[in-house]
């Protein structure tokens, strides 16, 4: 009996240790998408070219999010370290999802282009920067056409006040018709 206890704790144990073991090996696979490469020249391809300070001595030289991948340009005065997060990673599902973020040590000499494949929601895409706990959140625009608008069952706005006019008129032609009725009715009797 205390073996096939023991045989048992010993099975929970192991599935238990294997869930962890599946978490940190799906973390550092969302990890190894990221890559940092030293060097000023890609900064300067990268389609915003724009100066945004996260601290004082830390900023954003240029982005570009494109095509399921974020690359962001950072300078720094000091030896710090900056975290990249994926904002739209899991919209649309339902329970808890994982948000992938990659971290990189920022050197004081050199400009850092950090890359990170994203998700995309509605044809947009969006990062987190932070440094010491600053940050700057990168997005690209929705897709504004892929929106339902609810009252395209109503003919959109024009339609649906149109329809609502309509009504009352209906509503008041027909009060009056049965009010005249109504008196016609009683005067003859």
């Amino acid at each position: 009996m205390l073996t096939l206890v023991s045989a048992m704790g010993m099975g929970v144990m192991g599935a238990a240790a294997q869930d962890n073991a599946t978490a940190p090996a799906n973390q550092s696979d969302l990890e190894q998408t990221a890559e940092t490469v030293d060097d000023e020249t890609l900064a300067d391809t990268l389609e915003h070219q724009e100066r945004i300070a996260l601290t004082n001595q830390t900023r954003i030289v240029a982005w570009e999010i494109t095509g399921g991948t974020a690359q962001v340009a950072l300078e720094s005065d000091m030896t710090a370290w900056a975290s990249i997060s994926d904002n739209v990673a899991g919209i649309g599902q339902g329970g808890a999802v994982h948000v992938p973020e990659t971290s990189h040590q920022l050197s004081r000499t050199e400009t850092t282009v950090a890359t990170m494949a994203v998700e995309s929601f509605q044809g947009g895409e969006s990062v987190t920067v932070t440094v010491n706990g600053e940050s700057v959140r990168l997005s690209t625009e929705m897709d504004e056409s892929s929106d339902e608008n609810p009252l395209q069952y109503f003919g959109g706005e024009s339609g649906l006040f149109t329809g609502m006019i309509m009504a009352v008129s209906m509503s008041g032609a027909a009060t009056w018709f049965v009010l005249w009725r109504e008196e016609s009715g009683v005067i003859r009797a």
